[in-house]
């Protein structure tokens, strides 16, 4: 999978551009709601991801980092193996690009596309 695009409130991934959150897992990207609350990953938005855990997971942020990641919830991934790196939405689209490349690459992404 490859993003081509980001700014404020979408995101282009695989061709297919979004307008809301998008989760990225098992090479598949989804808008469905995947978390409750806006601004905050809690540890039950990660329960969809442990059917095929990522090596890696990819938090963006929000443009201006306002996606909130308790340390709960990064406890919750490092507990089933899983490296969580976070960054504001485009650093983390580029982070997504440059792991996911490699071609037995496991990552799985959550970008907040607006705050």
């Amino acid at each position: 999978m490859r993003i081509s695009a980001y700014d404020f409130g979408h995101i282009t991934v695989d061709g297919q551009t979004f307008g809301e959150d998008v989760l990225i897992h098992a090479g598949r990207a989804s808008d469905s709601a995947w978390h409750a609350d806006k601004h905050r990953i809690v540890p039950k938005d990660l329960d969809g991801l442990w059917d095929r855990p990522p090596a890696v997971l990819v938090v963006g942020t929000g443009f201006y980092g306002g996606m909130m990641v308790p340390e709960a919830t990064r406890q919750a991934a490092r507990e089933h193996g899983v490296d969580i790196r976070m960054a504001p939405t485009r650093e983390a689209v580029e982070l997504f690009n440059v792991l996911s490349a490699a071609p037995s690459a496991r990552v799985d992404a959550m970008f907040h596309v607006t705050c």
